[in-house]
């Protein structure tokens, strides 16, 4: 809810940078939990905070038709965690390419 309506960039470009983040962060957080898996690990850490994405999303998704605040709070949680994985993987893509 407030990641479309007050970013500046959201305003100006149309969409915010956050949801864009959020959107890289959870394919991160798919392709280490697969890549996990193919490794051999039974449960690594990506996997417990995708159950955890996973979970509060359809938790509180069932509630958003009632306008409170307390229904929109989890899911900026998630939305802040997806968009810092989003973001450390570009910082680390940035990194890579200006060692090269």
């Amino acid at each position: 809810r407030s990641t479309f309506d007050e970013p500046w960039f959201g305003h100006r470009r149309g969409l915010p940078v956050e949801a864009a983040l959020a959107a890289l962060g959870t394919l991160v957080l798919v392709a280490r939990t697969v890549g996990g898996r193919r490794s051999g690990q039974l449960v690594s850490a990506e996997a417990v905070v995708g159950v955890w994405a996973l979970a509060l999303a359809v938790g509180s998704g069932l509630n958003l038709g009632i306008d409170w605040d307390r229904y929109y709070l989890p899911t900026a949680a998630v939305g802040l965690v997806l968009s810092g994985m989003g973001a450390a993987a570009l910082v680390d893509a940035g990194r890579r390419m200006l060692s090269r």
